[in-house]
C-alpha cells in the first residue's frame, strides 16, 4: 500500500506542471489588460516604442512611429483597440506590405496573433520588432510571454529579464507608464521559474505580481502549484480555494485543489473536487489524471473514512 501510494504521489507531482497553462498575457481579456496599453500608446501618444536613450515616440533613426500611424494601419490599430485580434492581423498585414518600417504594425501582428494562439507568427514580428528597438521594454515583455507558451523557457526567462531591467533602469514609463505591465512580467518570469522548478525565483516574482495585483488569478494559482511542489500543502490548498472560487468554472484549478485536500489529510473534501471535476465533464487527460486518483487502493481508504472526522495536514 505504501509503495503504491508513493508512486501515484509522485505521479500527481509530475503532472501539476505539464497541465499548467500560462494564462497571464495573452488569454481573452487579460491580454487587453496588458497590450491595449501599449497599443494606446503606439497609436495616440508614441510613448510606447523608444529608442535606448529613452526619447519618446522616436526609433532609433529618429522617424516618429505612432503619429505616422494613419490610413490602413491606424485601422488595423483600431481593431485592435476595439477587440478585434483576427481582423487587427489581417489589416496589419495588408499594411506592413506598403510600409515596413512602421513599428507600430509589428505590434500590433504580434498580439494579435497572440491573442488568437497563432505564437509562430507573433514571434516572427515581435523578433523583428525587438531588432529594431532591443530596449524597448513592451516588446521584449510581449516576445518573453510568447516564448513562455512556447515552452523555450531560457529564451523566455532572458527577454522577460531584460525588460524588467529596462522598467528598473529608466521607470515603469518604458513600458507604456502602466504598473499592470511590470504586474505581468513578474507573472510571467514567475511562470517560467515554475517551469524550470526554481521555487524561489518563482515564488519571489509570483508574490510580486500579486502584491501589485491580488486579483491576479493565474499568479496566484501558479503560487499554489509552487507551494504544493515545496511542501506547504495548507498554502496550496488556500491558493487553490481562492482561484476556484473567482474561477468555479476552472476544472483544472479544482482537481489541484483536490490533490492539495487529499495531500494535506482531507481526504473526503478532496474525494469530493476530484468526482465534481469527472461529473463536469473535463479533457481527456484530465479525465484520466482524476480517474488515477479514484482507481487507486487511496480511493477505497477515503470511502471507508466517510463517517470519521478528518484532521487538517501541514
Amino acid at each position: 500500500m505504501a509503495g503504491r501510494k508513493s508512486a501515484w504521489i509522485h505521479a500527481w507531482l509530475g503532472c501539476l506542471i505539464a497541465v499548467a497553462p500560462l494564462v497571464p498575457l495573452a488569454r481573452t481579456a487579460t491580454a487587453h489588460e496588458l497590450s491595449t496599453a501599449g497599443i494606446h500608446d503606439l497609436t495616440t501618444t508614441g510613448v510606447a516604442i523608444r529608442s535606448a536613450d529613452g526619447n519618446s515616440g522616436r526609433s532609433s533613426s529618429g522617424a516618429v512611429l505612432s503619429n505616422e500611424c494613419v490610413a490602413p494601419s491606424e485601422a488595423a490599430c483600431r481593431a485592435y483597440r476595439n477587440h478585434d485580434p483576427a481582423r487587427a492581423k489581417t489589416l496589419a498585414m495588408k499594411a506592413l506590405e506598403q510600409d515596413r518600417s512602421n513599428p507600430a504594425l509589428l505590434a500590433v501582428i504580434g498580439l494579435s496573433c497572440m491573442e488568437i494562439g497563432d505564437l509562430k507568427t507573433a514571434m516572427v514580428h515581435l523578433r523583428e520588432l525587438v531588432r529594431r528597438n532591443p530596449d524597448s521594454g513592451l516588446a521584449l515583455a510581449y516576445l518573453g510571454h510568447c516564448l513562455a507558451l512556447e515552452g523555450e523557457l531560457a529564451s523566455a526567462r532572458s527577454y522577460l529579464e531584460r525588460a524588467l531591467d529596462r522598467a528598473v533602469r529608466i521607470g515603469r514609463s518604458s513600458l507604456g507608464g502602466t504598473d499592470t505591465t511590470l504586474t505581468r512580467i513578474h507573472a510571467s518570469l514567475g511562470y517560467v521559474y515554475l517551469k524550470m522548478e526554481q521555487w524561489d525565483l518563482a515564488k519571489q516574482h509570483l508574490n510580486r505580481a500579486l502584491s501589485h495585483d491580488p486579483t491576479l488569478t493565474s499568479a496566484r494559482y501558479h503560487l499554489g502549484l509552487v507551494m504544493y511542489c515545496t511542501g506547504c500543502l495548507k498554502d496550496a490548498a488556500e491558493a487553490f480555494a481562492s482561484v476556484s472560487k473567482s474561477e468555479p468554472a476552472n476544472l483544472q484549478v479544482r482537481y489541484h485543489l483536490g490533490l492539495a485536500l487529499i495531500q494535506q489529510g482531507r481526504h473526503r473534501q478532496g474525494y469530493v473536487e476530484i468526482k465534481k471535476v469527472l461529473a463536469a465533464g473535463s479533457s481527456p487527460e484530465l479525465t484520466r489524471l482524476c480517474q488515477q486518483v479514484l482507481d487507486t487502493d487511496e480511493s477505497a481508504e477515503i470511502e471507508a473514512r466517510s463517517g470519521q472526522p478528518e484532521t487538517e495536514g501541514r
